[in-house]
């Protein structure tokens, strides 16, 4: 999406180590800020004189958005460059609503870590933390009742299932709101439902419809009248080429006349997540090899499927939106060799996309993937969403042995 500012004023922007488009790749270098030629705003670096936000850079900041892709390739300072942004907004007083705390594996001492940075707050000023079993739900209460004490509650969205690992079941909702006195420190604020991606208009029809009945039910069994409704519609998005276009305006037109028939008429949070972050981000790969293996042509690339995943799995036998470093299309449609793009991996799986029609590629070639801005480019790797890295063990002759220990990975990205 083009930035209009409409929606938001965008008063700066921050970047890493390499820069915030990547233009230094080299190791260690720092870099200095500057102002964007076409938004007219400062860019800031945050790997040069300054390693972390200055009162002055967040003094016309409300929220500071941190969205640092890491391309299979976790550099440290990136997470420890996050964590600074964190301790300097916490300084500036950006406001601590601005937090979601999401998640399907909440463990407690992440979660009290979290509400001992963020504090307990006024009502409307907190963050918001999400539930998605009853193990969640004690939890929560537990850590919010050690940490405030009396100044407790938080507010908790409930994130009600749609048939998968996710979320709660409906009748475990029902009964939660049912049992709320039970959970002293927790406001429960209302529910979430966030069920995947790519759907068509007529699925988020009668999600929507649904959500629109538990809400009516909670409101007449358990006399709830929840304050809000956080709802991630899964709009689709254009991954591949040759795809119908998806009209944006109109789809968001539709939604729009959804919503507003709703019975329900509090506050509505759309979770927007792929529609708007795909077209964000692009996957940057350099062909390492080329060869002919018994008349199909291959191009062996230094990524892979461990760093660039489109939506399904199954998009190597579909072309991408793809280009050169220089911006120009290599792909052309008349060409006369067509080569499968495969990564470095040791497995036949090891293939981004096959049969494209290139022009004479040669290695040192540079290859780019866009609409990769969302979860395709950390989809597959050990390190996603900073989830620890599990103890290995070895068995022989009837013996097992610990060969690694478990390494959590707030340790490892921060050296």
């Amino acid at each position: 999406k083009e930035y209009d500012g409409k929606l938001f004023k965008l008063s700066a922007l921050f970047g890493p180590q390499h820069g915030i488009k990547g233009h230094t790749q080299d190791n260690m270098i720092e870099w200095e800020g500057y102002t964007d030629p076409e938004l007219g705003i400062p860019v800031y670096s945050l790997y040069g004189e300054h390693r972390e936000p200055t009162p002055e850079m967040l003094s016309h900041v409300d929220m500071m958005l941190v969205d640092l892709q890491d391309v299979g390739a976790r550099y440290y300072t990136f997470i420890w460059t996050l964590f600074l942004c964190m301790k300097a907004c916490e300084k500036a007083g950006i406001p601590a609503r601005q937090m979601v705390i999401s998640g399907v594996n909440k463990e407690e001492a992440d979660i009290r870590r979290t509400m001992e940075y963020a504090g307990p707050g006024a009502e409307g000023a907190r963050p918001v933390y999400t539930a998605e079993s009853l193990l969640h739900i004690e939890i929560l209460d537990r850590a919010a009742a050690a940490v405030f004490g009396e100044n407790a509650p938080i507010d908790v969205l409930i994130r009600v299932t749609s048939g998968n690992q996710f979320g709660m079941d409906e009748e475990d909702v029902v009964r939660v709101i049912k049992e709320r006195e039970k959970y002293p420190a927790l406001h429960f604020t209302g529910i979430q439902l966030y069920s995947g991606t790519q759907k068509k208009l007529r699925s988020i029809e009668k999600e929507i419809a649904s959500l629109d009945a538990l809400l009516l039910r909670l409101a007449e069994e358990c006399g709830f009248l929840a304050e809000e409704l956080e709802y991630g519609p899964g709009l689709p998005v254009n991954y591949v080429r040759k795809e119908k276009p998806v009209d944006e305006d109109a789809l968001l037109a539709a939604l729009n006349g959804l919503l507003d028939g709703m019975q329900f008429k509090g506050r509505i949070s759309l979770e927007m997540g792929r529609f708007f972050a795909a077209c964000c981000g692009s996957y940057v790969t350099r062909v390492m090899d080329r060869k002919t293996n018994r008349d199909v042509n291959y191009l062996i690339c230094d990524g892979g499927i461990h760093q660039v995943n489109y939506f399904g799995q199954m998009m190597a036998m579909k072309l991408p939106f793809m280009r050169s470093k220089d911006g120009e299309v290599p792909l052309l449609e008349d060409a006369d060799e067509k080569y499968s793009v495969c990564g470095s991996l040791c497995t036949v799986s090891d293939v981004i996309v096959k049969e494209v029609p290139l022009h004479n590629p040669v290695p040192g070639d540079i290859l780019v993937f866009d609409n990769t801005g969302a979860y395709s480019v950390t989809e597959g790797i050990s390190l996603f969403l900073s989830r620890d890295l599990p103890r290995v063990y070895l068995r022989s002759d009837g013996e097992i042995k610990e060969v690694r220990k478990k390494i959590f990975t707030e340790d490892f990205n921060y050296g």
